[in-house]
């Protein structure tokens, strides 16, 4: 789904907000980003291969999105206990579709499913260059729909300071186009990158938003995830702390094997 220019396949974009849900074998994120076309919902579903699925919503449809997920939580609420032996006609037990309006070009679809291994939710966006999903277990649901409230909020509330800035426009698409081509003017951003040790995976994520750049370093291991953001103006800073502590540590070092590491891009699957 295009939402502006691409740098080698990664769009530029601002992020306004992200939040994290962690499940036992994959990670999902519900950002809150801008760039010149507007503002715009994306969720990202992280396998344990490392692989990234996504489904892009317009802020405009996201209050459907909410409001419909919250529908199916609310059905899945009055469920029997699932039971592989007797599953729903074709796997699928309720669902909903946004109404596009202007979007008519791509279709939103919320299914709520069940296969012999449970249940679960999946959001689906369909266009005339095919499809992109993500797949939501049941028992994290509810989790998302959290996560979803919060995003929206936030974006809402920074669309209204971008029309104050732009002096009460009617629309913030003039704010939002404004704000994406001061941060494109400070060039592409490095791709993202993952590091491979022991059985934890490590993401270096340099990302822009509002306060400029910054670099998110992630940690995961199994269903545990943390983070934490270190602006671009304290890279300096942090490398030379942890060139310190090679250096001091660098004869002990020596003598202890190393544990195997592995670095490379990150994978995606799915870009449009």
């Amino acid at each position: 789904m295009a939402y502006g220019p691409r740098r080698n396949g990664v769009m530029n974009e601002i992020e306004i907000v992200s939040k994290g849900v962690s499940t036992a074998r994959k990670m999902f994120y519900v950002d809150g980003k801008q760039n010149d076309r507007g503002t715009f919902v994306k969720i990202t579903e992280i396998g344990p291969n490392r692989y990234k699925t996504r489904v892009i919503i317009p802020l405009a449809l996201s209050g459907q999105l909410y409001d419909k997920m919250g529908s199916l939580v609310r059905h899945s609420d009055k469920l029997p206990q699932h039971d592989p032996n007797t599953l729903a006609e074709n796997g699928q037990i309720a669902g909903e579709l946004l109404d596009t309006g202007s979007f008519s070009g791509r279709r939103y679809y919320l299914d709520l499913r069940e296969n012999s291994f449970g249940r679960f939710l999946r959001i689906s966006v369909v266009s005339n260059v095919g499809r992109t999903q993500v797949i939501v277990p049941l028992e994290n649901v509810k989790e998302m729909h959290s996560a979803l409230d919060e995003v929206i909020r936030e974006c809402g509330e920074k669309q209204k300071s971008n029309e104050a800035v732009s002096g009460n426009r009617t629309t913030s698409t003039t704010g939002q186009t404004r704000a994406t081509k001061n941060a494109d003017a400070n060039g592409p951003l490095p791709e993202s990158r993952a590091l491979r040790v022991f059985n934890k995976m490590f993401y270096f994520d340099v990302l822009r938003n509002e306060r400029g750049v910054f670099l998110r370093l992630s940690e995961v291991r199994a269903h545990i995830r943390s983070a934490i953001s270190v602006p671009s103006t304290s890279w300096a800073e942090f490398r030379d702390i942890i060139d310190g502590y090679t250096r001091e540590l660098g004869e002990s070092a020596e003598q202890t094997p190393a544990p195997p590491v592995s670095t490379s891009p990150v994978k995606q699957k799915g870009d449009n």
